[in-house]
């Protein structure tokens, strides 16, 4: 069996509730295509409005641990 984990979290204030910058927030996408490893892997999407809601992304091979946290 093989298992893929993707998490994707997007992290925003009162700033973006309104305007261009809630644009920008709401056209973040809900998945991305996941690295070419093969599985077990972790893949981590973090997506900011500190910077500009670029997705910055990581993976490692494994699973995730428990109770951890996105970086």
């Amino acid at each position: 069996m093989d298992v893929l984990v993707q998490s994707v979290r997007t992290w925003w204030s009162t700033a973006s509730r309104g305007g261009p910058a809630a644009a920008r927030r709401n056209a973040v996408p809900v998945g991305f295509l996941l690295p070419t490893p093969q599985a077990p892997l972790a893949h981590d999407v973090a997506v900011r409005e500190a910077d500009d809601f670029v997705p910055s992304s990581r993976w490692r091979a494994g699973l995730p641990e428990a109770g951890r946290t996105a970086p």
